[in-house]
């Protein structure tokens, strides 16, 4: 999900942004078609605040307003009026916000590993570069701390920047006392830490504070002389919880399995304990060790090894495609975590207080959520927020699995429709998901209507058809799920039509349904509601 962007200079707190709209409401006017020039308004009319749109990011309009300078209005309470509503969809449309070297700033960053590791420092590098500036690593930092030195093109310090890798948990400790202006942290906020940080900011869930940079994919791992390409679900929970404990009782060769596990304080074993274990006690056999890097390396020596890391650490490691009880084989890839279908995922969150004091802060918090940062961030093996697409033959396991359903579930005749809609087209990886069993999209497809519209615009969709495809979980006949997903379909359409503003052709959207065909999860599994869904198609 792309997130907002910061605020910058001259804009107050989220909590101040009604109150600033409403003394500019005697200077609101009609918007026009002039250049990027809309209105904002408070939903149910009352209020009215005209400027040019800067960016929209399918959460926050940033405008800029006569005579007062940018401000951040929250989609959910304001709404946008003008044929230049949609324009502006990232921040990296902003110009970067110039530095002092006469009063270079002072940038703390702490959290969570391996973001801030591996993440920040290359984030770091290519905010400099958009400021034409140079970095340098400061030798003598504290154990843990990176420091990096940003400096102009005659060697003038502009801004400091320090990284310290402790933990989710320190990020929230360190934004409460003011010893880090951005908080890293692989996992959402919890409540009892919202509670801590009330006098930091009324709302760390906010739009201005909470920051989705990115998402980490978790590999299960084992070393390449290991012969196994894919490992069953509930065969995996039973390892890591130790009812299997030789690889004979997996319908493998070797001996005893040993298990690596992160420290129980980092997201790896985070995500082991809630999305794998659910509850179930750990393995007593498991070596848990300080970093997923050590657990990398370790399965990677060991012949028995086992464990589980983040995509972008795993180093010398195999990674093991995950099987579902039905049989369905889910990649470890970054197109199928972008889809929402690969089981062992995180987002990668920046934390704020809100308002940023420091240039530099809001300079490089803004860097790291614009477009320009995507190509780092996917270099580094993390998932970006791009669009990505998988050719129809590059799915085969997942259209065999199809073409092998029975009863209820499989329809021959309808799939062979479907194989013939999709041979040569492309599926992206946006994917419109729906609230519980009703036909309302969820709060995340809003952004990506946008992000679509905005694809189909682009050079990689102009001239392109768009197939939206609904599908259903098997609850039900087979014809009454094919008209259910049909009616999803349309739903997406007319919301992207409705989106792009008129920018799209109708001809150029056609909807399919077709019920429970081609699932990407088990139909008879706790995740069968993925199912329920439409997924994106150009041809």
């Amino acid at each position: 999900m792309r997130t907002p962007p910061p605020l910058v200079a001259g804009m107050t707190r989220t909590t101040s942004i009604l109150v600033g709209a409403v003394s500019l409401a005697l200077l609101a006017s009609s918007a026009s078609a002039s250049a990027g020039e809309v209105l904002i308004r408070v939903r149910g009319g009352g209020l009215e605040v005209s400027g040019e749109l800067k960016s929209f990011d399918g959460a926050t309009y940033v405008i800029e307003a006569p005579s007062v300078g940018e401000m951040s209005f929250d989609a959910t309470r304001f709404e946008c009026v003008g044929e230049n509503c949609t324009r502006r969809i990232t921040s990296s449309v902003l110009p970067p916000e110039p530095l002092d070297p006469a009063s270079p700033g002072r940038v703390a960053i702490e959290g969570a590993s391996p973001v801030a590791r591996e993440l920040v420092p290359a984030l770091v590098r290519g905010y400099a570069a958009s400021l034409g500036a140079s970095t340098e690593r400061v030798v003598g930092a504290a154990l843990g701390e990176s420091r990096f030195r940003i400096a102009d093109a005659a060697g003038a310090e502009l801004a400091t920047v320090s990284v310290a890798s402790s933990g989710e948990s320190s990020a929230f400790t360190a934004l409460g006392a003011g010893k880090a202006a951005i908080g890293i942290a692989d996992r959402p906020i919890t409540d009892a830490e919202v509670a801590l940080l009330s006098s930091v900011a009324p709302d760390m869930r906010g739009p201005q504070t909470q920051h989705v940079i990115g998402t980490d994919g978790l590999a299960v791992i084992v070393p390449v002389e290991n012969p196994l390409s894919a490992i069953a679900e509930d065969t995996l929970v039973k390892i890591f919880s130790g009812e299997i404990t030789t690889w004979a009782e997996a319908g493998m060769p070797g001996g005893r399995i040993a298990i690596y596990t992160a420290s129980k304080a980092s997201s790896a074993g985070e995500v082991l304990a809630s999305a794998l274990l659910a509850g179930k006690s750990p393995a007593p056999a498991a070596r848990d060790l300080p970093t997923e890097v050590d657990v990398a390396d370790a399965v990677a020596r060991d012949p028995n090894g086992i464990g589980i890391v983040s995509f972008a650490l795993t180093r010398s490691a195999k990674k093991l495609n995950i099987e579902g009880s039905c049989g369905l084989i889910t990649r470890p890839t970054p197109f199928t975590v972008k889809s929402g279908e690969y089981p062992l995922s995180r987002q990668l969150y920046f934390y704020t207080g809100g308002f940023l004091d420091q240039p530099a802060a809001r300079g490089f918090l803004r860097y790291a959520l614009s477009r320009d940062a995507q190509e780092t961030i996917s270099g580094l093996e993390f998932v970006d927020e791009q669009i990505d697409a998988l050719s129809f033959d590059e799915q085969p396991e997942r259209m065999v699995f199809a073409l092998n359903m029975s009863g209820q579930s499989f329809d021959m005749a309808e799939m062979k429709k479907l194989l013939a809609d999709l041979k040569g087209a492309r599926r992206l990886s946006l994917t419109f998901r729906f609230t519980g069993g009703a036909a309302e999209l969820a709060p995340q497809s809003r952004l990506d209507l946008l992000r679509l519209a905005e694809y189909m615009q682009g050079p990689a969709g102009a001239g392109k058809t768009v197939v939206l495809v609904g599908f259903t979980d098997n609850d039900g006949r087979f014809s009454a799920n094919e008209s259910v997903s049909l009616r999803r379909a349309n739903l997406v359409r007319t919301a992207l039509l409705a989106a792009a503003g008129g920018k799209i052709s109708q001809n150029a959207v056609i909807t399919k349904g077709y019920g429970p065909l081609a699932p990407v999860a088990c139909h008879d599994g706790p995740r069968r509601a993925l199912n329920r869904r439409v997924e994106v198609w150009v041809r």
